[in-house]
């Protein structure tokens, strides 16, 4: 028997193949330590006030506004362990997987389980379903920007229009990146509009979004700029640094990404001439005219802001909302192609493909993104042990440490390490303990220091000072 001839409700499939997945999520995020983006959102911004998050009064492109305040609400009423302070994004995901299972169903009603389960097994996507950070969140949304469009001109729902721009401007609140999105959702309506006799349904979702938009997003925005704080990509091209970049952190980095940004750059390229030749022919009333329309136009749009405005390129983790877009366009061309048994072959290649990168992948000891900061927490439990109850020291460390080492000292309460920034081995004043990564290992040359702990996942070196 097929597959796809298995009499079993949808949902319940879709169901049982996200246990799996779901099971890994909420056990890493229970278990992975803090990385340091996630302890500075915790201690720069969830841990102030609500004015102070709305407004960005530090500002830092860390702050990711949607979710710091979902954090500040979880660590009110869940407390502040790591799983706690996750539970934002664990939510998000289950968001994620409904509207990635409507979104699915649209494109085939009968091989739908290979995007969904392509798009879902993918560990770069899982890494940031379990970390304190704004990218799941803005995902979620963004998929349901993308159901909204597609039920807003397939069954002329008026409220559609005003659901997809909630979404877009909650993406974008969640990270500003996904102004992007936003962008496209309203040109989505102004399409709509230009083509649809009753054009008000669309306009007015529009004209209300800008004027919410700019309530919510001009005073943090304004200072991400003054601060020169949106600075994180790449200047080298959309190629390269984009999906490139986007190619190997899909791989986990086991293996070069050049070839899979290849098969980027033809699914981009070819899913933008099929959404144009529908364009021409007036047929924009499928789930996959609607994928494509945003990827196409939020890939443009981060190329146009660089030109224009000098925006870095987007890398890794901030062309993340590209990956789902991309699978999902792939078997969109893929279903439209000439019927033929091997599209389906094809499919099950590539569901297969993702598997099997999913499993080499996993593990439950870090975020790619992030490994170097895998055992703060272990490396302060070492030092609270060693410590005497009544010493007042900082630690000698490497400069990007500052967050996740202040993060450990308040959720342990290790009183006898003191507040430090981003001061670099022992400029605080001399310190009895040193954590150190390995590049930075030198700086305990000449001192009178015994090795505690290496910790192989991060690669950082403990060392604690002779009495």
């Amino acid at each position: 028997m097929r597959i796809s001839q298995i009499n079993i409700r949808p949902s319940f499939a879709a169901i049982l193949m996200s246990i799996p997945v779901v099971l890994i999520v909420h056990f890493r995020a229970a278990c992975l330590d803090f990385t340091y983006d996630e302890c500075w959102t915790f201690l720069g911004y969830a841990s102030s006030d609500i004015l102070s998050v709305l407004t960005n009064a530090n500002p830092a492109a860390n702050n990711h506004v949607l979710h710091s305040l979902a954090m500040k609400l979880t660590a009110a009423l869940f407390g502040t362990s790591e799983y706690a302070l996750r539970i934002p994004v664990l939510v998000s995901m289950l968001v994620f997987m409904y509207f990635l299972f409507k979104l699915s169903l649209r494109l085939h009603s009968k091989w739908w389980w290979l995007p969904f389960f392509s798009v879902l097994y993918q560990p770069y996507l899982l890494d940031y379903f379990a970390t304190a950070r704004g990218y799941a969140l803005a995902l979620a949304c963004t998929s349901g920007v993308i159901y909204h469009l597609d039920r807003l001109f397939t069954k002329q729902r008026s409220t559609d229009a005003w659901w997809a721009i909630g979404f877009s401007l909650l993406a974008a609140y969640a990270n500003f990146t996904y102004l992007l999105v936003l962008c496209s959702a309203m040109l989505a309506l102004v399409f709509g509009y230009l083509k649809d006799k009753n054009g008000k349904r669309f306009l007015w979702p529009v004209i209300s979004g800008l004027f919410v938009a700019i309530l919510m997003y001009y005073a943090p925005i304004s200072r991400l700029i003054e601060a020169n704080e949106l600075y994180y990509g790449g200047s080298t091209g959309f190629f390269t640094d984009t999906l490139g970049s986007l190619a190997n952190r899909t791989l986990y980095n086991r293996f070069g990404g050049f070839y899979l940004s290849v098969f980027y750059a033809m699914t981009l390229a070819l899913a933008s001439g099929l959404l144009l030749l529908n364009l021409a022919r007036g047929t924009y009333k499928q789930i996959g005219f609607w994928i494509a329309w945003i990827m196409v136009l939020t890939s443009g749009g981060s190329v146009a802001q660089h030109y224009l405005i000098g925006s870095p390129y987007l890398i890794d983790r901030t062309a993340l909302f590209l990956l789902p877009l991309l699978l999902l366009s792939g078997y969109w061309l893929l279903f439209n192609s000439r019927s033929s048994p091997w599209k389906y072959r094809i499919g099950i290649l590539l569901a297969a493909a993702c598997m099997v990168n999913t499993a080499l992948n996993l593990n439950f000891s870090y975020q790619l993104d992030f490994k170097e900061h895998a055992d703060t927490g272990k490396a302060i439990r070492i030092i609270q042990e060693h410590a005497a109850p009544e010493a007042r020291f900082h630690i000698g460390k490497s400069t990007y440490m500052n967050a996740t080492i202040m993060f450990y000292k308040r959720q342990l309460d290790v009183h006898q390490i003191l507040p430090a920034g981003l001061e670099f081995c022992d400029e605080a004043g001399e310190t009895p303990y040193y954590y150190l990564f390995a590049k930075d290992v030198d700086c305990v040359d000449g001192k009178d220091v015994e090795f505690l702990k290496r910790f192989p996942v991060s690669d950082t070196y403990l060392y604690k000072r002779r009495p």
